[in-house]
């Protein structure tokens, strides 16, 4: 629960940051911040079509700084504003 900071996880494990994720690299083949951006995205279309979560609400559930900053990122990962993607994902009668 809440946003996965990697710095604190490498500390967790006794590693500086570089060496952390040159050892995740090597070992999964991609980079710790592309396993966590697929996190994020999971959780925010979970939280988009889940309910009437607010999206500066799920922005910073999600570890944004801003809802603009979250919303830069979806679209950049989807095609499509977070609002968009919602309105699309659940149907009129479905929606608040």
């Amino acid at each position: 629960d809440g946003p996965v900071r990697l710095d604190g996880i490498a500390r967790e494990v006794g590693l500086s940051r570089p060496r952390f994720f040159e050892l995740f690299h090597e070992c999964t083949g991609v980079t710790p911040s592309r396993v966590l951006n697929a996190a994020r995205m999971e959780r925010a279309i979970g939280g988009l079509t889940q309910g009437p979560l607010a999206l500066g609400d799920l922005a910073l559930d999600l570890g944004f700084a801003t809802p603009g900053n979250f919303s830069r990122f979806f679209r950049q990962q989807i095609g499509l504003s977070p609002n968009a993607f919602r309105r699309a994902a659940i149907p009129a009668e479905g929606r608040p």
